[in-house]
């Protein structure tokens, strides 16, 4: 790891500030005073990637601890608009309705959901899902976003398990092809003999 910090040149490091303020590389390297060919170029390099990849997460490390040090301000602002009998009521139901809607949010899910990577382990988990709506374990809400998790899973299950029967029904044929099976000339003749025995 700190070898691949050392291959990052200064102007390397010029061109990854560059990229966390402008996402087009174009944009970066005019930012950079950089050709774009040289960013290009580097943004093929595993080490150059990484320091990238790694500062964009210092970055949202960054943001997420101020949004965090600023959520009990935030929330302090929201119960004080809910208390003040001199606020707008429409801004005391939204202040109330936004803590709701965030605690609601922020609730953990009341179940253990299995791990699931065969279309029958996902049936497995949605059923385990329904189960704890039923129950009143899940809100409706919770249990279709933890849902719709597993049914993009099983979207991308059923997708591969069609590449693999597609690719096994071509390689089928073509095995038949190179067997002299599979229509053409010989097929012809197969019924010819069918029609002389008969």
């Amino acid at each position: 790891m700190a070898a691949n910090t050392e291959k990052i040149t200064a102007r390397m490091h010029k061109a990854i500030n560059a990229l966390l303020l402008h996402p087009k590389i174009e944009d970066a390297a005019r930012e950079s005073g950089i050709p774009s060919r040289t960013v290009y170029g580097w943004m093929k390099q595993g080490h150059f990637t990484a320091a990238l990849a790694a500062a964009r997460r210092r970055v949202v490390d960054v943001t997420v601890g101020r949004i965090q040090q600023a959520s009990g301000a935030a929330l302090d602002s929201l119960v004080d608009i809910i208390e003040d009998p001199k606020a707008a009521s429409t801004s005391r139901v939204q202040a109330a309705r936004t803590i709701l809607e965030i605690s609601i949010q922020q609730r953990p899910a009341g179940i253990h959901v299995p791990a699931a990577s065969s279309a029958s382990e996902i049936g497995v988990a949605l059923e385990a899902i329904s189960r704890a709506v039923a129950r009143g374990d899940l809100l409706p809400a919770e249990a279709q976003a933890i849902a719709s998790v597993f049914r993009t899973q099983l979207d991308a299950v059923t997708a591969a398990d069609w590449e693999r029967r597609l690719a096994a029904l071509e390689e089928q044929g073509a095995g038949q092809r190179r067997d002299g099976y599979g229509g053409g000339e010989s097929a012809r003749d197969d019924e010819n003999d069918d029609e002389a025995a008969a």
